[in-house]
């Protein structure tokens, strides 16, 4: 990398990191947002020291939603993260790009427009050190333990366990990443 790169990036890294620390409720030490698509409730999203979020995110808090991203995660490109509850992602997770990950869907009653049906909001979490795949989905009121992999494309209904490896759709328990 040539010094114009150099000199270029550390003034974009300066200017971004004074940007996000005003708009966010907390942003870490050495966190990095890179060109987000879109963040919407800024005061109630908090980044942890040394996050790094890709290209084209969507960060979004609706009424007292909340969100957290831990210590050491990263979030690549193009991932959709909706918080209307609390929800929490642990530290040093991996999140590839095209996750969509929420704690509230629409209410769907046949009486009613779906846009205007109040939102039903289920806790959500990410537990610690996870790796989550390209492309999976991870539905309202679902918690993931410690140390689980989301295959890609995997759609994630129900809660999995520490250390499970699951993947399909809907998601399945295929394995175990740990040593017994």
């Amino acid at each position: 990398m040539g010094i114009f790169n150099r000199i270029r990036w550390r003034i974009y890294y300066f200017a971004s990191h004074i940007y996000w620390g005003l708009q966010l409720g907390y942003y870490g030490r050495e966190a990095m947002i890179h060109y987000p698509d879109r963040i919407f409730g800024c005061k109630k999203i908090y980044i942890g020291d040394k996050v790094n979020i890709g290209h084209h995110a969507r960060l979004e808090t609706h009424g007292g939603g909340k969100l957290l991203i831990d210590f050491g995660t990263t979030i690549e490109e193009r991932c959709h993260i909706i918080a209307a509850g609390d929800l929490h992602i642990g530290k040093e997770c991996v999140i590839s790009a095209d996750v969509y990950i929420s704690d509230c869907s629409h209410g769907y009653a046949h009486d009613e427009l779906i846009l205007h049906q109040p939102l039903k909001v289920m806790p959500t979490e990410v537990g610690y050190h996870c790796f989550i795949g390209i492309g999976a989905k991870i539905m309202p009121g679902v918690s993931l333990g410690d140390y689980c992999v989301v295959g890609a494309n995997a759609v994630v209904t129900h809660d999995v366990p520490e250390c499970a490896v699951v993947a399909g759709v809907p998601a399945k328990v295929i394995g175990y990443n740990r040593d017994d």
